[in-house]
């Protein structure tokens, strides 16, 4: 029984990348490096463009999105409650699928390195900003996953004692 639970929390665990690849990576057309003109510079690549867009200060775009007032309320919230959701399912069905990774520490290095290799790649192929915020909202979503993981009776538990 356990093995078909791991084999389906497998199954389950590739799909949900699937998705996730689709919803984080290929939303639109994507052109690697691309090279535009830019007056004032001369040619630019995206690559420079995205790195000067990228944000590497912790909790920046948290506070821009529901502190400052800068955007509507409801596009700070789904920016940053979607992207915690986002990571939930990853949180919840990478332990159960993959024995090695039911230690918080192994589980959360994967989530957050995943999370921060989807933003490198989003910049490398400018479809999108880096923001360490993403990274950050994404890793919570993971322990929130994994929290579920933990609480839920599908985990598999310590093994009662012999003549109990």
């Amino acid at each position: 029984m356990k093995r078909a639970l791991r084999t389906i929390a497998t199954l389950l665990f590739l799909f949900y990348l699937f998705v996730l690849l689709k919803v984080t990576l290929f939303r639109t057309s994507v052109t690697l490096f691309d090279v535009t003109f830019d007056e004032n510079n001369g040619y630019v690549t995206s690559l420079e463009t995205a790195f000067e867009r990228a944000n590497f200060i912790p909790f920046y775009s948290v506070y821009y999105y529901l502190i400052s007032v800068q955007e509507p309320l409801e596009v700070g919230l789904v920016n940053v409650f979607g992207n915690i959701l986002l990571f939930i399912p990853f949180g919840f069905l990478l332990p159960l699928a993959f024995r090695r990774f039911s230690r918080l520490r192994s589980a959360l290095l994967v989530m957050a390195l995943t999370s921060l290799l989807f933003e490198v790649i989003q910049m490398l192929m400018a479809i999108g900003h880096f923001d360490i915020d993403d990274v950050l909202l994404n890793a919570i979503g993971g322990l929130i996953g994994y929290g579920f993981f933990r609480l839920s009776a599908l985990r598999e538990g310590p093994t009662a004692p012999a003549g109990s």
